[in-house]
């Protein structure tokens, strides 16, 4: 596929030096209209918006507007629930995705205010138990670094993708996570530390981060009808279902639990909501009269804070660093801040020009194309506004779709033939990494299926001990391919499992596990025993619940593998297999070592 397209729509989802270095923003406002020609440049924007619902597909959105702290633009458009023909309002709650981060950054510039915190205090300071793979990183990563993507740490997005996954086991986690660079080194896109974030001001707060979200933020900014939890929103009646294009056809799909990321992306609001927030991001911090941040605390999280390279979307949108919370661009020769938000079922985005005090949020409930039509809205209300009518994005964005959508169809079959080099039956069991935790692979019905947490996914041969997986959710749009890569043993069975779960870094091991019933009291106590004679002779015991092998020299633990056979822990390439007679008593020991092997009968 084409780079370009690629960086677009990396770009419209958004997944999307330090200190006194700083270029200061001016945010001196420059006027564009008055209210009333406003309303008149956007008058013909109903029959747009509702052309491109139906040119994209997509099944409902909502769009506001700010202009010079005035809400000039709140509707919602199309429908929330297809099945029901039920309409967007501007009170319908969507799910928006990463543009939550800003929130995030938020409460921290407003403890930085209150004297708790400091941008560039390190993390560990305030959480003690925090550690990166990386030693120098642990002990050096500050609180900017955290939520301006420059932490180094691959995303590892998927490990959050599990249900069953933690805030707690965010922390934990991390030290088993490859980096995809040093610290600072480059922009590097991460979710993970923005829960990071989220649990740092839940240690300086004392409250939860939802919690914190709602008394510093939501209640006091009238965003009554916002919260942290797809469940929350419905309670009430007017909430958006996601949806996805799934083979060819626009399905609702499940809604996407956050709780264990929610910092990171787990707000649901409306525009009506959202475009009071809007109004405070293009204040000097405040709110009908209320202060909620610094004025150089918010133009600091709206400057720049890490280059993420000359990105150049179209010939009229560049994309060149992250603030705290915002990307930070060019648009049309105007300074230019956004966030995407995407999870499945929802595409958002959260513009502004800080000089032109324009401020746009368009909210949509597809994860297929709902990227399209975000961004080629948001660009051609901005471009209204700033009297430049001269791009037809709306027509940019389909076409892109169609190359897209017609790369995606011409993409090679492939026609797997070949034979495992394995039984079926020997990749069966739990595969275990530290941080994503168990993977299951399963037999059913002569084929291999794999699950994690709640995702399934069926395992198609392709070749060798390599096998193509096709998952069962539709995430953000049709089915997700992924390589299942097994791996032997020096006694040629199958021990681990490698997924490449994120692209900068190496694939993920999971290392198989022994099943259950190997590690049982009653199973271990059969192979208790002397084997050989003197001098080469060695003795099984079970002490506690672990067998160990003795010999004149040692002790050595035994760890079950597979059933009669156990490895010598601490020693790889070492083994032992017991060897049962007609009785399915133990008769023999054999030792099995990188050289060769060794015999020993048992002594009754």
């Amino acid at each position: 596929m084409n780079k370009k397209i690629y960086k677009f729509i990396f770009y419209c989802l958004a997944f999307s030096g330090v200190g006194s270095n700083l270029v200061a923003i001016d945010s001196t406002p420059t006027t564009t209209q008055n209210a009333s020609s406003v309303m008149n440049t956007l008058d013909d924007l109903d029959s747009i918006v509702n052309n491109a619902l139906e040119a994209f597909n997509v099944p409902g959105l909502a769009v506001g507007v700010v202009v010079d702290g005035k809400i000039v633009l709140s509707k919602g458009y199309g429908y929330r629930n297809l099945d029901q023909s039920l309409p967007v309002t501007e009170n319908t709650l969507f799910a928006i995705g990463s543009c939550t981060k800003a929130f995030t950054s938020f409460m921290l510039g407003q403890l930085v205010d209150e004297g708790k915190i400091n941008w560039d205090d390190p993390v560990i300071t305030y959480i003690p138990e925090f550690r990166l793979m990386d030693q120098y990183a642990t002990h050096h990563i500050t609180i900017r670094d955290l939520v301006a993507h420059r932490s180094g740490l691959a995303r590892h997005d998927l490990l959050w993708f599990n249900p069953e996954f933690t805030r707690s086991d965010v922390i934990r986690s991390l030290q088993h996570l490859e980096p995809a660079c040093i610290l600072r080194e480059k922009f590097q896109y991460n979710n993970l530390m923005y829960t990071v974030a989220g649990i740092l001001v839940e240690k300086i707060t004392g409250q939860t981060w939802e919690e914190a979200l709602s008394s510093r933020i939501l209640t006091p900014l009238t965003m009554l009808n916002s919260n942290a939890s797809f469940k929350e929103s419905q309670k009430g009646e007017n909430y958006s279902l996601p949806y996805a294009e799934v083979a060819g056809e626009i399905k609702a799909i499940p809604f996407r639990s956050l709780t264990s990321v929610a910092p990171a992306g787990a707000i649901n609001s409306s525009v009506s909501d959202m475009l009071n927030w809007i109004q405070l991001q293009l204040s000097d911090g405040t709110f009908l009269d209320k202060r909620f941040i610094h004025k150089q605390t918010l133009q600091e999280m709206h400057t720049i804070q890490m280059p993420m390279g000359a990105l150049a979307l179209d010939e009229e949108a560049y994309g060149f660093g992250y603030g705290l919370g915002w990307c930070t661009g060019i648009y049309r020769g105007n300074y230019y801040l956004n966030h995407g938000g995407g999870i499945d079922g929802f595409i958002s985005q959260v513009s502004l020009l800080p000089q032109q005090k324009i401020g746009v949020v368009v909210l949509s409930n597809s994860s297929s194309d709902g990227s399209y039509i975000v961004s080629s809205l948001t660009n051609t209300i901005i471009d209204k506004l700033l009297e430049k009518t001269d791009v037809d994005w709306i027509e940019k964005s389909k076409n892109m779709r169609e190359q897209v959508k017609k790369v995606q169809q011409d993409a090679p079959v492939e026609v797997l033939n070949s034979t495992p080099t394995h039984k079926l039956e020997d990749y069966v069991g739990y595969y275990e990494h530290p941080a994503y935790g168990i993977v299951q692979v399963k037999l059913e019905d002569n084929r291999l299926n794999a699950s994690y947490g709640d995702m399934l996914i069926s395992l198609n041969h392709k070749c060798y001990d390599i096998f193509n997986g096709k998952t069962d959710q539709a995430l953000f749009g049709d089915k997700s391919t992924i390589s299942f890569s097994f791996s032997n043993n020096t006694s040629g069975d199958i021990c681990e499992l490698l997924i490449p779960l994120d692209q900068s870094v190496k694939p993920i091991v999971f290392k198989k596990k022994a099943d259950s019933d190997l590690f049982s009291i009653d199973y271990l106590k059969q192979f208790e025993g002397k084997f050989g004679d003197d001098p080469l002779s060695v003795e099984v015991s079970l002490k506690g619940n672990k067998l160990v092998l003795i010999s004149p020299s040692e002790e050595t633990e035994l760890v079950p593998d597979k059933k009669q056979k156990f490895g010598l822990k601490d020693l790889p390439g070492h083994s032992v297999q017991f060897v049962l007679d007609d009785n399915s008593k133990v008769s023999e020991l054999l030792f099995i070592y990188p050289l060769g092997s060794l015999n020993f009968k048992i002594n009754h």
